[in-house]
């Protein structure tokens, strides 16, 4: 009988040795359930500027410190003297870079009002220059960006102009010393108050929301799945983690803004290709359009240059009123492994808006309907060293429709989902072929391309492949089954105000989130902008029938994966090896425990 206890005690003391060894994959693969969501309000910061002048070309060597006003002007050509520029800077020493930065502007005070010229602000990456010095000839034209981040026209009041992209990679990048310049558009005047000025209360100031980075640690990245709410920013978060691949799907969860918007809903994947190359693919729903197909093609052509458009309005959602994401559920069959989830938005209420803005009259609005759910659901399985990613839509039909626009009808009208794409490269060589030929969004001779099949390659490799080629159903009094049709478009064909004017705050929140959490599973610091002007991929999902039925559909991604990937510090090659090493240290404890209980 002692034998036999101390033969059971032998077994335990090695299991616990064992456990303790595989301690390090046990917590690898854990999960952890949905979390409660209770967010808390952002946090503002506000500071005045450190440096702030102008520089005028028609006295290439003066310098205007001594002004207390700040003078932005614009008579002629930027080679033709006549211009005036802005030099502002701020110092962000007292800010800490680690918080998520989901929203900044810069405010001015209007001084007078003149011949209201459009004024634009730009990003400026050298802040060594000093007030008192700085002067046309000597100022830091070359590290000016090359386009504007935000357009005002000038009024006597506050001016407000958005430089959440540029705060938030400058605070990626450790930027304590920021600098904006602010030029004319067009011919005119504008003064604005300085810091300088006698009313302190007028000064020029940089005002910024952000959430605590504290945010970010509620992905647990270790975790093989999580699904929780990022209580801080108003959004959930799925992640699954394979080893030799990441994804992360980020849905705006319900905040109650008085502005409307789409079903924002970004899902990222991150992953080593065959070749070793480092990439993250995503895709970011923008908005839903209405569109009247007059060419019978099966998409939506538009080109808001050349005014030849077949949108007839822009489609955004408020998904106030109930919000139900489903946990991740995982099944194995054989070699595949699967994990599916959705997001249920019920009781949307759907704003009709005119393509071009608002109508004299009525407004921005032609109709509010209400639609009775939408949901966006997620299969996601991993096939040895590819991945397919089937996602599905899922609109429920039109319950209500209050007409603003006496006469609307959503008869003949079809319904395009317009999605931009993020694509990352460690080797910055990504590029796109739509039916196997170059295609790029961002070229200005490029036009709208159908598009059954879309490949992302690095150097003549493809990792990673985009399927349209299939039906969605439609459902009234019968199912019927249409073809869905795809196209690759430009920003062009997108107007410039209306898409941007209601999705640009919850994007902040996604830009802001992912440039803080890519670095935390990529080990370097990453460029991430979404704005659809930067998108090198814009595509349609086009259901040229929908007359605000209910409709289903999935299209299909797939990524080719190879197998470097290091998560959590273990490497995922390793762990198979480490599990046999922990067996065989396993045995052997046995045995030599057993060889203590025999020995005198």
């Amino acid at each position: 009988m002692a034998h036999t206890v101390q033969s059971g005690r032998s077994f335990y003391q090695a299991l616990i040795i064992m456990i303790i060894l595989l301690c390090p994959c046990i917590s690898y693969s854990s999960g952890i359930p949905v979390s409660s969501f209770i967010p808390s309000e952002e946090d503002t910061y506000i500071t005045s500027c450190v440096a702030d002048t102008y520089i005028l070309s028609d006295y290439p060597d003066s310098n205007f410190d001594s002004s207390i006003d700040l003078r932005i002007e614009s008579n002629g050509t930027e080679s033709i003297g006549g211009q005036s520029w802005v030099f502002i800077k701020f110092d962000l020493t007292g800010f800490d870079l680690s918080n998520i930065v989901t929203l900044a502007h810069v405010n001015f005070w209007s001084k007078y009002a003149g011949p209201y010229p459009l004024v634009g602000v730009y990003w400026c990456h050298d802040n060594t220059w000093t007030e008192n010095q700085l002067t046309w000839n000597n100022a830091p034209m070359e590290s000016i960006e090359n386009y504007s981040l935000d357009q005002k026209r000038n009024s006597v009041g506050s001016l407000y102009f958005d430089v959440t992209y540029a705060l938030q990679m400058s605070l990626s990048k450790s930027i304590q010393s920021v600098t904006f310049v602010f030029k004319a558009e067009q011919f005119g005047d504008q003064y604005t108050f300085s810091k300088d000025d006698e009313s302190i209360a007028n000064a020029v100031k940089l005002w910024m929301v952000f959430v605590p980075q504290t945010s970010l640690d509620q992905v647990f990245l270790s975790n093989e799945t999580n699904s929780g709410y990022i209580q801080d920013m108003w959004l959930h978060c799925d992640w699954i983690n394979t080893g030799n691949s990441h994804l992360i799907n980020i849905a705006s969860a319900c905040r109650p803004l008085s502005l409307y918007f789409p079903s924002l809903n970004l899902i990222g994947q991150h992953y080593f290709a065959p070749d070793g190359t480092e990439l993250f693919v995503g895709h970011s729903l923008i908005c839903y359009e209405l569109f009247n197909d007059a060419n019978e093609n099966g998409y939506l052509d538009a080109n808001f240059s050349s005014q030849d458009i077949e949108t007839e309005y822009y489609f955004s959602m408020n998904f106030s009123k109930s919000f139900e994401p489903s946990p991740i559920e995982k099944s194995e069959s054989g070699a595949s492994v699967t994990y599916q989830w959705n997001i249920h938005y019920g009781d949307v209420t759907g704003f009709v808006l005119f393509r071009n803005g608002s109508v004299p009259s009525i407004g921005d609005t032609a109709a509010i309907l209400t639609l009775d759910y939408i949901e966006i659901g997620f299969v996601y399985t991993i096939e040895g060293n590819k991945s397919y990613l089937k996602t599905s839509i899922s609109i429920g039909e039109v319950d209500d429709l209050q007409e603003i626009l006496e006469g609307f009808s959503l008869e003949g009208l079809g319904l395009s989902a317009l999605y931009s794409t993020i694509i990352l490269s460690s080797t910055g060589e990504a590029g796109v072929f739509v039916e196997d030929l170059n295609y790029d969004s961002r070229r200005a001779n490029e036009t709208s391309k159908e598009m059954t099949k879309v490949n992302i390659t690095d150097s003549d490799t493809s990792f990673y492949d985009m399927a349209f080629s299939d039906n969605y159903t439609l459902i009234s009094d019968e199912s019927r089954s249409l073809q869905v049709t795809s196209s690759a478009c430009t920003s062009t064909s997108i107007h410039a105000k209306v898409p941007r004017k209601q999705t640009q705050f919850p994007f902040n929140f996604y830009q802001g989130f992912l440039i803080g959490f890519l670095p935390r599973i990529s080990g370097s610091t990453v460029d991430i902008n979404l704005e659809y002007t930067e998108s090198s991929l814009l595509y349609r999902i086009c259901y040229p029938q929908w007359d605000g039925l209910e409709l289903h559909h999935d299209p299909t991604f797939t990524a080719h994966l190879g197998q470097s990937m290091i998560i959590g510090g273990i490497p995922i090659q390793l762990v198979i090896p480490i599990v046999v090493i922990t067996i065989i240290c396993f045995i052997a404890v046995v045995i030599i425990l057993r060889r203590k209980q025999h020995s005198p």
